[in-house]
């Protein structure tokens, strides 16, 4: 299975790396897309290509973290260096900011917990609490009593992607929410139902081009979910919610140095952790099935991982 997993993996990441390379080809040729239908930057209709295939890239990012404990282990550093490379290239090909922060988080861990396991445990611990607990104060500190139009303007002048500006508009409404019931929220997946939340706001630029100036961004100031797990934790269970998941993940992250996997595939198994709570931080929403699914499908092969290791090691008697 290991020989299956590794060249399925692969053939993923080459595929990504042509799709990267030569503008969705794959992609616009079977889904018979022609350029008058494809969204290009900053247009407000059309179809986003890069969509289709973002969240693969999320599920690549995560599965390389048993494909490299599996390679180290037969020495494989060529093929290492290879697939490191191909999912480093689409995760920065489409722009997918979370990903990258996510490898580069987890590759940072990793080399704490080559030095000592017990501190690598303690800083994925206590980020996650103070994530967790802190999200909300933080957001309402920086985005509070804040013109959004202006903040999106001049973001937009500076680069900043549409997707952080969304991000923004999405954290300023749900710090307001928040507020409104701070202690129990408004209820177990009620972020689709807030009122409010299915409003749009549009921005333009008025100093660009056009009669009505530089289109920068036109969304809803919460669609289905606030992209950040700590901020939806607040907003539908308030500080009691709050509190008590802070304590049992950040206990449960703790408990890692003791029960997670053992020999070399622990030192993974941190990058792998690190990279799903910068996911939960930034992108996906809490209850979201495929994004439920892709976690345990990535520490169940982590896991299965380590027990086929572990039997290559017994002795045969």
């Amino acid at each position: 299975w290991r020989v299956t997993f590794l060249t399925g993996l692969g053939a993923a990441a080459v595929l990504f790396m042509i799709e990267a390379a030569t503008d969705n080809l794959l992609t616009r040729t079977s889904r018979r897309l022609d350029d008058e239908t494809i969204r290009m930057a900053n247009q407000q209709i059309g179809i986003n290509v890069d969509a289709f295939l973002i969240n693969g890239t999320v599920l690549l990012s995560l599965l390389i973290w048993p494909a490299l404990v599996i390679l180290n282990a037969h020495r494989r550093r060529g093929l290492m260096l290879l697939l490191l490379v191909g999912t480093g290239f689409a995760v920065f090909e489409y722009g997918n900011a979370a990903a990258l922060i996510a490898l580069i988080g987890g590759f940072g861990v990793i080399i704490v917990a080559r030095i000592n396991p017990r501190i690598a445990a303690g800083l994925v611990a206590g980020g996650f609490v103070l994530l967790v607990l802190a999200t909300p104060f933080v957001t309402t500190i920086l985005l509070g009593n804040k013109d959004m139009e202006k903040v999106a303007v001049d973001s937009a002048r500076k680069g900043v992607p549409g997707s952080m500006i969304g991000r923004m508009f999405i954290y300023d409404f749900v710090g307001e929410r928040i507020s409104e019931k701070p202690i129990r929220g408004w209820g177990l997946n009620s972020s689709r139902s807030i009122p409010g939340a299915n409003e749009k706001y549009l921005v333009y630029d008025k100093e660009g081009p056009g009669p009505r100036g530089q289109f920068i961004i036109e969304e809803a100031y919460l669609p289905l979910h606030p992209h950040n797990q700590a901020l939806q934790i607040w907003l539908e269970l308030g500080a009691v919610g709050a509190v008590l998941i802070a304590a049992l993940g950040g206990w449960l992250l703790w408990r890692m140095r003791l029960n997670g996997p053992a020999g070399p595939t622990r030192v993974m198994f941190y990058g792998l952790v690190t990279s799903i709570i910068a996911y939960d931080m930034l992108s996906f929403g809490a209850w979201q099935s495929w994004w439920i699914a892709s976690q345990f499908l990535a520490l169940a092969m982590m896991l299965l991982t380590q027990r086929a290791l572990q039997q290559e090691r017994l002795p045969r008697s």
